[in-house]
């Protein structure tokens, strides 16, 4: 009966150690990345195509081309800006020189009686 229990004890404990082994390696294959990690030569296949480097720099010159664009338009938006100002600062010259004359004729107006 002792032989029986020792018996069942250690396959017992021997079944079981199977188990954690097969769930360790498990992990050990779940851990791994789920992309591909191997680098890329240029002159092997899925290196980049010419047509694709092509479709790149066309991509990149359109947006070279949106920068300068709005770079230029932001430029005449400044000076827009600057002669509107210019505008102002002269039209308040002509009120001020306007407002001076009259000044000056109701002066010369008074000192005639």
């Amino acid at each position: 009966m002792k032989y029986l229990l020792l018996f069942l004890l250690v396959l017992n404990i021997s079944c079981g150690d199977k188990k954690l082994a097969e769930q360790q390696t498990e992990r050990e294959i779940s851990e791994a990345a789920p992309y591909d990690t191997i680098a890329v030569d240029s002159f092997s296949t899925g290196a980049t195509s010419v047509d694709i480097a092509a479709q790149i720099r066309r991509s990149s010159l359109k947006y070279q081309d949106s920068l300068n664009k709005a770079k230029n338009e932001a430029a005449q938006a400044e000076q827009l800006k600057k002669a509107k100002e210019a505008e102002a600062k002269s039209a308040e010259k002509k009120k001020a020189a306007q407002n001076e004359t009259k000044t000056e004729q109701k002066n010369e107006e008074q000192k005639q009686p």
